[in-house]
């Protein structure tokens, strides 16, 4: 490997090492936030069950990071040309005749791993997974990624399709205004089509990357956090009609 080369891969490695550091650190900031949000003490102090709290928390703060990291995206609009705002990419191409062609823009939306990496790493290095285990008080690091992970997808694909609806390069004025006039409706065929889609590709072995995976993933969000997926679309979409 040549220099260059290596100072391109040690440079992009400790960004991506600081970018998942930032994404840990701001998650549990979030998590202690939705704590006290939830008014966790008082319930805590009248029965509740401290890994109900803890759950509860977790899901709020991938809600909470999710929408943090997000609060620039834009509709899926056509564009032909180079600077656009912070948050857009665009590649300026040419057709057979050397015309510009519009291409539909790329929108680099935020996809936070914070959650990932302090449930994979962090927490049992800080020693939670060996907290409670006698009396189950503690929630294995496993359940709560898989918890956290569920609304921060959900939310993530909740704003990509609000977008996709927004946006005039997968739709004509027409399909625009139809949809604008019942988004609540769009996003719940969204969902049942998700979860009819999901049931036929269920295949879990195939390839991580695959169409496969992704409509089985997308299937999964749709059952199981639905009022997530409407919440986040129904309010990015009156957001991005603006």
């Amino acid at each position: 490997m040549n220099s260059a080369l290596e100072d391109w891969v040690a440079m992009y490695s400790s960004v991506k090492a600081s970018q998942s550091y930032d994404d840990a650190i701001s998650f549990v900031v979030a998590h202690e936030i939705a704590h006290r949000a939830l008014q966790h003490y008082d319930r805590l102090q009248s029965g509740a069950a401290l890994q109900d709290l803890e759950t509860e928390a977790d899901r709020l703060a991938a809600l909470l990071v999710v929408l943090a990291r997000n609060t620039k995206v834009y509709p899926d609009d056509d564009y032909i040309l180079f600077g656009p705002p912070p948050g857009r990419i665009t590649i300026t191409r040419k057709d057979f005749f050397g015309d510009p062609e519009s291409i539909c823009l790329l929108d680099l939306n935020y996809k936070p791993s914070g959650h990932i990496s302090f449930f994979r790493y962090g927490y049992s290095f800080s020693g939670f997974d060996s907290l409670g285990k006698g009396n189950a008080m503690i929630v294995p690091s496993a359940v709560r990624l898989a918890i956290a992970s569920s609304v921060s997808d959900a939310a993530v694909w909740a704003i990509r399709e609000a977008q996709w609806d927004t946006g005039t390069c997968h739709n004509s004025n027409k399909e625009l205004q139809a949809v604008a006039q019942d988004p609540e409706g769009q996003i719940s065929r969204l969902l049942g089509e998700a979860r009819t889609e999901g049931d036929k590709h269920s295949d879990k072995t195939a390839e991580p990357d695959s169409d496969i995976q992704y409509e089985f993933r997308r299937s999964t969000i749709a059952a199981n956090e639905p009022q997530v997926v409407k919440t986040i679309y129904l309010e990015y979409f009156e957001q991005l009609r603006r």
